[in-house]
């Protein structure tokens, strides 16, 4: 298989209409051939059409003999045209004993060694030196992990040297697709398949990865993200309810307590995509009531917000929010954006308790919100409408993101010198987590887009994770078209400029050079699933379509953005799929629902609903 996008889609996903090569239960298995030659030495020859711009399937999977030229070296980098997990597998016949060095990379630039190694452990698949002892013929399986590139180089070859098999046995979760969206415009098109396969790489049977590459591991708020995509396309709660299963009661989730607040609405995302029949879900919430006493008991100030408990571990010894300037500094009783994202958790909690039959869970937790939401409206809200990021930015915002944290100059200057350069002013991530945990009422929607989102001075996002929460709350507060040029503006040149196939960890487009392809120390994560947050974007503000009960029981119909945009989706649910569609000669927006789905509230105008 050699794989590209799908012509009429624009999927990365080389399963897209595709059958897999076989299945061990879990996973669906293929191989995949190399797509095309992205780099080679003077000297490397290759026959002609090894040297296309893409090369027919038929001519990837065929042996290719490799002669070395007067340099005596055999160098070059083969791209397998989309992001894998998999492991490399080669199949060598050479007349002499050689080292072929193997790199890996998510960009040609990594797989090159450009730049700084990974300081990471967990990163795979490493490099690799295949030795071939002598004459004749030798096949290797290498390490498992994320790729899109490889870079093989032999020195001091004086024969020819025929690669036989040259393919990456290949893995992916998930037996079937159960929704998708096709629409007229290439760039959306691919934001949302990019996205889609983004998410389907990073998901295991028992949980969801940050990243392919590194480092591989449950990070709970780039879960709940994922997860969220994950109900749009596949449809299946097993990684989300295994994660769940283990949420710590007595600890921070990653020692992050954002992250552990993302776990119930985790829950909550299952309970409204899956229903209330899945098995697991008492264990479930008895766990979360656990962690949430926990909290309650162990880590509140008196007034009810979030504080920093000496001795507890923490990410960074600080409230991890972003990589972003804005969140560094500040003590954890004085940064909104932890103290918001408690009291959208606590309302998330009171309503899993309300569908769950536990009355006593849904009045505990909706009083305390309630108390919570007049603390944090008296403290935090400025005169303009819009929320302080922090009362007292401890660390100037001209100190790098990184040092901040890996010196641990935010925990110096924050705890133990006690700097304090006063209020921040809002940013983008407080201005967006007042409107997820509630407290910008509707009357308050333009001052929040004014002074806000639409505010140039405030320092821009980095990474792909906070695009899901800053575009929702942006088009939530009216601005879906704003909120839709963002999530183009940002994301498009990633495929555009740079040909990926996966969502970036972080990205900057104005960066240039060796500063584009490094984190800092280490190559960043080029497939990271916090950044595949458009699927539920489409979803809720293109579609118009909002679960309001559980398994889609109840649903709401919103003004939608995008409106003349002809598309056709279909988004599963346990009841069946709702299907929704414009047509180029009808500006109308039809959407069939199943039979036993309840619409709640009106029906938008441009919007034709029938029932199955």
């Amino acid at each position: 298989m050699s794989s590209r996008l799908h012509s009429r889609t624009l999927s990365p996903d080389p399963l897209y209409e595709r059958q897999a090569d076989s299945s061990d239960g879990l996973w669906q298995l293929l191989t995949v051939h190399p797509h095309a030659i992205e780099w080679a030495s003077a000297g490397t020859h290759f026959p002609a059409d090894w040297l296309a711009a893409e090369l027919p399937a038929a001519i990837g999977s065929a042996p290719v003999t490799l002669e070395p030229g007067v340099s005596r070296e055999l160098e070059f980098v083969v791209d397998y045209g989309c992001e894998l997990e998999g492991a490399l597998e080669l199949h060598v016949t050479c007349g002499e004993a050689m080292t072929i060095r193997v790199n890996y990379g998510e960009v040609p630039w990594e797989a090159r060694g450009w730049g700084l190694p990974s300081a990471c452990h967990d990163q795979r698949p490493r490099e690799a030196c295949l030795e071939l002892g002598g004459a004749g013929e030798h096949t290797f399986r290498c390490e498992e992990g994320g790729f899109r590139y490889v870079r093989f180089w032999m020195a001091e070859v004086s024969q020819p040297v025929t690669f036989q098999k040259l393919s990456v046995a290949a893995r992916l979760f998930f037996d079937q697709r159960r929704g998708d969206f096709v629409c007229s415009d290439p760039v959306l098109q691919r934001l949302w398949q990019t996205a889609a396969y983004t998410a389907r790489l990073c998901t295991r049977p028992d949980a969801f990865y940050d990243g392919i590459k590194r480092d591989r591991l449950g990070w709970y708020g780039d879960a709940r993200i994922t997860q969220a995509t994950v109900d749009s396309v596949f449809s299946n709660p097993a990684p989300a309810l295994a994660m769940l299963g283990t949420l710590p009661v007595n600890g921070w989730a990653n020692g992050i307590p954002n992250y552990s607040f993302d776990a119930i609405a985790m829950l909550k995302q299952v309970i409204l995509a899956h229903g209330l029949e899945l098995p697991e879900l008492p264990a479930i919430w008895e766990r979360a009531k656990r962690f949430l006493n926990w909290v309650v008991g162990a880590n509140l100030a008196q007034d009810g917000r979030l504080m920093r408990v000496e001795g507890m571990e923490y990410f960074f010894k600080i409230g991890f929010l972003d990589w972003a300037a804005m969140p560094m500094g500040g003590r954890f009783e004085e940064l909104f954006c932890l103290q918001a994202t408690w009291l959208e958790c606590l309302r998330d909690a009171a309503l899993c308790a309300q569908w769950l039959g536990d009355a006593i869970a849904e009045a505990t937790f909706t009083n305390r919100a309630n108390a919570l939401a007049r603390v944090l409206r008296e403290c935090f809200r400025r005169s303009d409408g819009t929320y302080h990021h922090t009362l007292n930015q401890a660390v100037p915002l001209s100190e790098p993101w990184r040092v901040c944290l890996e010196d641990g100059l935010h925990y110096r200057k924050t705890y133990l010198e006690k700097a304090a350069y006063g209020p921040s002013g809002p940013s983008l991530h407080s201005v967006s987590r007042a409107v997820w945990a509630g407290l910008v009422k509707p009357q308050e929607y333009s001052a929040a887009l004014e002074y806000g989102f639409f505010n140039t001075t405030l320092p821009p996002l980095i990474t792909t994770y906070y695009h899901f929460y800053v575009q929702h709350a942006r088009a939530y507060c009216g601005d879906g078209e704003g909120a839709l040029a963002e999530w183009r503006r940002f994301f498009a040149p990633m495929f555009t400029v740079f040909d990926t196939t996966t969502f970036w960890e972080h990205f900057d487009p104005a960066e240039t050079g060796m500063k584009r392809w490094t984190l800092h120390r280490y190559p960043r994560s080029y497939c990271h699933a916090w950044g595949s947050g458009f699927v539920p974007w489409t979803t809720r503000f293109i579609l118009g379509l909002e679960a309001t009960g559980p398994g889609w029981s109840t649903i709401r119909l919103h003004p939608v953005c995008a409106k003349y945009l002809p598309l056709k989706a279909t988004v599963p649910t346990p009841r069946g799929s709702i299907a929704v569609c414009r047509h180029a000669s009808d500006d109308l927006l039809y959407i069939v629902l199943p039979a036993d789905t309840v619409v709640q509230g009106g029906i938008p105008a441009g919007i034709v609903v029938k029932h199955r």
